[in-house]
């Protein structure tokens, strides 16, 4: 596993780098959230429970090349937005520990024995793995269920007191999102008649415009054509079938570096369920506490006066003892004995 501290002027430099690559992405666009897109619909990892969706799938797009590419085409503005994917990480934890503790000691005291690939500090703790050389990075085969391993890893740092912030997610993914037209552009020594004809052996609805600024330069938009890879196909055919050389796809425009998280899960709030559900303080929730909880219930029934909530043992919050606690409490025992970490 390795060991990774990243100061402030290093997480500084790495946005820097990143937008002098792209000129036309802020350091704030960087960290935009994601807005409508999930990876579940493909990403798909043996060994992990399905989390409840954040986001909407990618129904609506269409898989753009061999890569991880994906394209849906708009009506209204006659442009694709385009996504690419890229830097998968896999059972990804993140943490906030209290401001005393320090990570070097926290690293010692909790982490040296995990079965991740890389834990790192950048203001907040992150454990993740990452794909081996040769995996397909959408499903590697070195993808291990963590789920309950970074659940346990909470448990004992909350036991002491310092957490305050804990989340899991099964994947995490950059990407870069872009418009593009639905046009291709290219030099052409005849009229516009002429480049117009040998348009329409491809589309019966398409326009052309001459550059203001290029002598020969040309810009065809079409206007039946509604997927990227048939206007790439487009793009091939001129150059091969129609002898038309400079011939490339139309500009791509606002172009930014997103994130994307799947299968998030509150590990924080999931530990702090099941220290609420450890009725008789054994430091593990099974069937003997529902059964103290069922039994104060049963004696305030037989005596006629409702279950007070004076105890640890209105679980569920509600400001009375009853069955429902109990059936909170089983409910935990229910995940752990199968293995399972509830989201």
């Amino acid at each position: 596993m390795n060991k990774k501290k990243y100061g402030k002027a290093v997480a500084l430099g790495l946005i820097l780098s990143v937008c002098a690559m792209h000129p036309d992405m802020t350091a704030e666009g960087a960290y935009e959230a994601v807005d409508g897109i999930d990876l579940s619909s493909f990403m798909i990892q043996d060994g992990y429970e399905k989390c409840s969706p954040s986001f909407t799938a990618l129904k609506d797009y269409e898989k753009y090349d061999d890569s991880f590419y994906y394209a849906r085409y708009k009506q209204d503005s006659n442009s694709y937005d385009l996504i690419s994917y890229y830097d998968f990480h896999y059972n990804c934890v993140t943490l906030i520990l209290s401001d005393s503790v320090n990570f070097d000691a926290a690293y010692e005291a909790y982490f040296t024995d995990l079965d991740f690939d890389v834990i790192c500090d950048d203001g907040m703790i992150r454990i993740y793995d990452t794909a081996d050389e040769g995996d397909n990075p959408i499903s590697p085969v070195t993808v291990e269920r963590k789920v309950n391993e970074a659940k346990a890893l909470c448990k004992k740092i909350y036991g002491d007191g310092i957490l305050e912030y804990a989340v899991y997610s099964t994947a995490k993914v950059y990407y870069d999102r872009c418009s593009v037209e639905n046009a291709i552009c290219c030099t052409f020594e005849g009229t516009a008649d002429a480049l117009s004809e040998i348009a329409g052996k491809y589309s019966d609805n398409h326009t052309i415009r001459a550059s203001e600024t290029e002598e020969n330069a040309y810009t065809i938009e079409f206007h039946d054509i509604q997927t990227l890879n048939r206007l790439d196909e487009i793009c091939n055919s001129f150059n091969s079938e129609d002898d038309i050389p400079s011939v490339y796809r139309g500009s791509d425009s606002d172009l930014i570096v997103r994130f994307a998280a799947i299968g998030e899960m509150d590990l924080l709030a999931a530990v702090q369920k099941e220290a609420a559900c450890d009725v008789d303080g054994s430091g593990t929730v099974d069937i003997s506490d529902a059964v103290l909880i069922l039994q104060h219930y049963a004696e305030s029934a037989a005596s006629g006066a409702a279950a007070a909530s004076e105890t640890n043992m209105d679980v569920n919050g509600d400001g009375s003892i009853t069955i429902d606690d109990a059936t909170e409490v089983l409910g935990i025992y229910a995940q752990n004995a199968a293995g399972v970490t509830g989201s």
